[in-house]
């Protein structure tokens, strides 16, 4: 703990302001901001330290100025103070920059406008700036200012620290942790939140869709088994920044718009008008009278399953191969062991469809929109994950495509 230490207090006088130089030399200032050329003028109203490009402390040499609008600004700002004098500025002003600066170097100066903005800097975690630079042009002010700051002295001492356990602290100790930077590509918390947030969402999703002896149903809940397939890849992403990872995800989202917009087709189509025939159960024996549409269909629950040759197996494959890659493997455990589940319910339809006889006769309307839908997509899915390269693009063709698409992005 430090008592009675001074805070500096400069005042900036640009453009050129006679009567505020002569205000922070009554006053007491530490210094005065002013432009190139101006410090003759400065001397001639009395003796103050001036900071210049040709001053007694010369910007950009000794002192920087760094404009505040994000997580860079402030990492610029933190190398900067290494070396030279800081001297921050934000344009819709917050503490929070401040206080990220301030629990990690020394130096600092923060330009303010007015005596509550100068007190707030100087008192942030306790601390405060070394400094601050007041732009003002009312001498009563930058009285006012320069009194007031001077009586502020630094209470506490902080230090940089690794957390390595929590227990109970002192009155009055405070620990100050940047949860926005842990938040950035290549920090543990984003990707610990997607883990999580994969983990849970493919589970739940997949033992809800495992109860539903309704088709659609069956369907959406599956499809937030899916999102958290997709989330490993953001995890991957968010922890090491591979374009691999999110060209995985994106093939395997190409992969899934297909086959989830080719089974709700087959579903409208037989499901007709009023969705009467939505019961799993009511397939039954669907295959043998329609099999050009239970092919299609079949072809989509295998797909959704992640069974080869199917666009959703080569999906899976590169999510799950990216993820063991970058030492996500518990995670796609969990997801392999839900793709386990999630056959169950999808070859469910496939037994009504082929093992089950009708338990009476329906007319399956007939539309040749939705029915040209089904046909494009079932083509689709098996195209982009099993045709060779030498007869049509494939699978590799496909995911170079999309890498470039990535790296245009980028």
């Amino acid at each position: 703990m430090h008592e009675g230490v001074v805070k500096k207090v400069w005042v900036k006088a640009v453009p050129w302001d006679a009567a505020a130089v002569a205000a922070a030399i009554e006053s007491g200032a530490d210094a005065v901001v002013v432009e190139e050329g101006r410090t003759a003028e400065v001397r001639r109203l009395g003796r103050i330290q001036t900071v210049a490009p040709d001053g007694d402390l010369r910007i950009g040499e000794d002192v920087v100025e760094v404009e505040i609008g994000g997580k860079a600004d402030e990492e610029e700002a933190l190398r900067l103070s290494r070396a030279k004098t800081v001297v921050v500025r934000c344009a819709d002003w917050t503490i929070i920059p401040l206080e990220n600066l301030i629990a990690q170097t020394r130096g600092l100066f923060a330009e303010v406008k007015n005596l509550d903005e100068a007190l707030t800097a100087v008192r942030i975690l306790e601390k405060g700036v070394d400094g601050i630079v007041l732009h003002a042009a009312d001498p009563a002010q930058i009285r006012e200012t320069v009194r007031e700051a001077r009586r502020v002295g630094e209470r506490v001492e902080l230090v940089t620290a690794r957390v390595t356990g929590v227990e109970r602290c002192g009155t009055g100790d405070r620990v100050c942790v940047d949860t926005c930077a842990a938040l950035r590509l290549g920090a543990g918390l984003l990707a610990g939140l997607l883990w999580w947030a994969a983990a849970l969402t493919m589970t739940l999703g997949n033992l809800a869709a495992l109860i539903q002896p309704n088709i659609k149903r069956m369907l959406a809940y599956s499809s937030i088994a899916h999102a958290g397939y997709l989330l490993i890849g953001l995890a991957v992403h968010a922890r090491t920044g591979s374009e691999d990872a999110l060209t995985a995800v994106l093939y395997y989202l190409l992969a899934y718009i297909l086959m989830n917009t080719g089974a709700f087709a087959v579903v409208i189509l037989w499901g007709g008008e009023r969705e009467e025939r939505l019961e799993i159960s009511h397939w039954a024996g669907f295959g043998w009278k329609y099999p050009s549409a239970a092919l299609a269909l079949s072809i989509f629950m295998i797909s959704l399953a992640g069974i080869p040759p199917t666009a959703g197996f080569f999906g899976k494959y590169y999510l799950f191969r990216n993820a063991v890659e970058n030492g996500f493997t518990p995670l796609v455990v969990l997801a392999v062991l839900n793709s386990a589940v999630s056959v169950y319910y999808y070859l469910r339809v496939l037994v009504a469809l082929y093992m089950r006889p009708a338990e009476r006769e329906v007319e399956a309307p007939r539309s040749i929109v939705t029915g040209a839908v089904v046909a494009a997509c079932a083509v689709a899915v098996l195209w982009i994950g099993f045709a060779p390269d030498g007869i049509l693009p494939g699978v590799p063709a496909l995911l170079g495509v999309v890498r470039d698409s990535v790296a245009a992005l980028r």
